[in-house]
């Protein structure tokens, strides 16, 4: 969408919905939970 707006192909304001939603978008990554190990299917070898 830059290079859009560079080359005057989208109105400068439309730049400007789409850096909210980068933003946004990146927030959202950013504040996503970790996530949790997966237990091992196989057998438990301790055990044995």
């Amino acid at each position: 969408m830059a290079a859009q707006e560079y080359r005057n192909v989208i109105e400068r304001r439309e730049l400007a919905g789409v850096t909210v939603f980068a933003i946004v978008g990146v927030l959202l990554v950013a504040l996503a939970p970790a996530k949790q190990p997966v237990a091992h299917l196989g057998r438990d070898l301790s055990r044995t």
